[in-house]
């Protein structure tokens, strides 16, 4: 089972980023030209792409495709931990690859009828085409989550190709699973995500690091293959530059801000990519939120109204009122997201506006504006999980606008939690988070 390359890639300059990546030519200094032709070096097994919050991952994965399947005859399975991961490709695949090369396996719901109306009437209408021979595609493709794709049992390689969406998120245990799928395996995400939820002991594997079922896969990859091509996505396009240069010290590789110009002001005042309400240490009873969670969330909210009612986001010289939509508040807790709905709730007329969400369920979305509470600063105490720096890393990168980040200095926090709960990483972050603009909330 042999895949050639058939089409001959061309180089091309991108003048100007303006134009749609799905409409860009093929160009192989790119991300993208750099896998695709890694991936048809007979001499290369497994390829890597780390890539920072906002990069445009998805775009990069999409346009990869792309490429494999019309340069060549490519059978191809791309797989991701959850259904709504795998929709939002086939959604965008739907819209630049030649609909009798797609194949959606998914359980059918709610959420598969449109996307398969979609493929179904792109079919329709190139059927009809007096175009219809150069609509057609010598390669396809599968689309599938990780635990459906496992249930095929391969005792062969089916595919040529296997690309794992959200790598970090899915543990090296789902891989095998699926490894004998395919001949070469293409890995991409974000080394700062929060990784999966294990339920099982780990003991047993603590001493073989590189075999461990139960680590994040991009990360056994990395280190255990040696016919391995690592690449890396050196930008964002939604993180501003404060935001990057904070973040960057939870990465393994350096990155820059592409974001564009992008100010916020509520009423009258600016304000500044990031700033910092300090709620003082959660354990100290005289601070104004010390044991009480719901004055905590409700200090919150308040500055959540205010951004429903009088904020404003200016981006590209184009300035609009903002609208709850633009808005989410991020907390650590369950129990916390429940405190700050029924908090909004009372400011807002019996309903809320906002989504209110943890650090979680907040992954792979983004938002102009979070208010964001440090889940190690919880009044009462914190649990261990909370100091993860994936946890971390998300709850400060979900806004292309502005943060409000509900924090504790980290030397506060030393002077009550053991030191090994936070990690240097994490507390250099808390550190230079704090560095941004205090401002008074009480």
């Amino acid at each position: 089972m042999i895949v050639q390359q058939k089409k001959k890639s061309t180089t091309a300059k991108i003048s100007s980023p303006s134009v749609s990546p799905y409409d860009r030519p093929f160009d192989p200094n790119s991300i993208v030209g750099k896998t695709v032709l890694q991936a048809f070096d007979e001499n290369t097994v497994d390829i890597t792409v780390d890539a920072p919050p906002g990069s445009g991952k998805t775009t990069t994965l999409v346009m990869i495709v792309k490429e494999l399947i019309t340069q060549s005859d490519a059978q191809i399975l791309v797989v991701a931990p959850t259904r709504n991961q795998i929709i939002e490709i086939a959604d965008r695949l739907i819209q630049i690859v030649p609909a009798n090369s797609i194949t959606i396996n998914l359980r059918e719901g709610p959420d598969t009828g449109p996307l398969q109306s979609m493929l179904t009437a792109k079919r329709e209408r190139e059927a009809k085409s007096v175009l219809a021979s150069s609509t057609k595609s010598p390669g396809h493709v599968v689309l599938s989550t990780i635990s459906r794709a496992a249930m095929s049992i391969y005792k062969q390689p089916r595919y040529h190709f296997l690309i794992v969406d959200e790598a970090y998120q899915a543990t090296y245990g789902d891989y095998t699973n699926i490894v004998n799928s395919s001949l070469k395996h293409i890995f991409m995400g974000d080394p700062g995500q929060i990784g999966p939820v294990v339920t099982v002991p780990t003991q047993f594997w603590s001493s073989s690091r590189s075999t461990n079922p139960t680590r994040r896969l991009q990360d056994v990859i990395r280190a255990a293959s040696k016919e391995t091509a690592h690449y890396t996505i050196d930008t964002t396009w939604r993180l501003g530059p404060k935001t990057t240069k904070i973040i960057n010290a939870l990465y393994p590789f350096k990155f820059s801000s592409s974001r564009p110009a992008t100010d916020l002001r509520i009423g009258q005042r600016s304000l500044d990519e990031i700033e910092v309400v300090d709620i003082h240490t959660p354990l100290e009873r005289e601070s104004p939120v010390a044991n009480d969670s719901v004055s905590m969330m409700k200090m919150v909210a308040r500055r959540c109204v205010s951004f429903i009612n009088d904020g404003y986001v200016t981006r590209d010289g184009k300035e609009r009122k903002l609208e709850a939509k633009d808005i989410a508040i991020v907390v650590g807790y369950n129990y916390q997201v429940e405190e700050a709905v029924l908090v909004m709730k009372s400011m807002c007329g019996g309903s809320c506006p906002v989504e209110v969400t943890t650090a979680d369920r907040a992954q792979g979305k983004e938002w102009c504006v979070i208010l964001a509470v440090d889940p190690a600063s919880i009044p009462g105490g914190a649990a261990s999980h909370s100091f993860s720096d994936g946890r971390l890393s998300v709850m400060i990168s979900r806004h292309y606008g502005h943060l409000t980040w509900y924090g504790t200095h980290p030397d506060e926090l030393l002077e009550h939690y053991d030191e090994s709960l936070i990690s240097d990483r994490a507390l250099e972050v808390r550190g230079s988070i704090y560095r941004m603009p205090v401002i008074d909330e009480f």
